[in-house]
């Protein structure tokens, strides 16, 4: 949980809103970041991290006036999240992404396996035969294992070394 702290301001810059922690700041009471409020109140967007004079924690800081629809700012929403749980919750995103990338790493490599055993390996093993076939050695056979392409292949090459000895 990133912890975030919503507060709402009216247009005299006195809370309407707090989510949590109301001890703090009752309703009615006026706001604990005079320079982030005022510039929020002459239509600016607030961004910044602060060292937080009542949660006593680095916060990041987020301000958004709310303006009626003549343009005239009347109030005012921010949101204070910890940089503590950011930080927490960037690892957490951060520890995912690796687990997600050793997963697929280790899919990567049975699906190598797999193909080298399935395909690679079979005509390495036909590519034998067929020398063995060219210099005179008709009594070679692939062991055919499969039904697929390649094995029908090796069915070929067998079919071949047959015909010729």
């Amino acid at each position: 949980s990133l912890d975030a702290r919503v507060w709402v301001l009216d247009n005299t810059k006195t809370f309407t809103a707090v989510s949590n922690k109301p001890e703090f700041f009752p309703v009615g009471g006026s706001s604990m970041l005079p320079a982030e409020v005022d510039a929020m109140f002459r239509g600016q967007i607030v961004k910044k991290t602060v060292e937080h004079p009542v949660y006593g924690e680095t916060m990041m800081l987020v301000g958004m006036p709310l303006k009626n629809e003549m343009g005239a700012v009347e109030g005012a929403v921010i949101l204070n999240a910890p940089m503590r749980s950011l930080n927490d919750f960037l690892t957490k995103i951060q520890l995912h992404i690796v687990l997600i990338g050793l997963f697929a790493l280790m899919m990567t490599l049975f699906i190598i396996d797999w193909l080298s055993t399935s395909i690679a390996k079979p005509l390495k093993a036909m590519e034998e035969t067929a020398s063995a076939l060219a210099h005179g050695n008709y009594d070679v056979r692939v062991d055919v294992k499969t039904d697929d392409e390649v094995g029908q292949l090796g069915k070929s090459l067998n079919a071949l070394a047959q015909d010729l000895n």
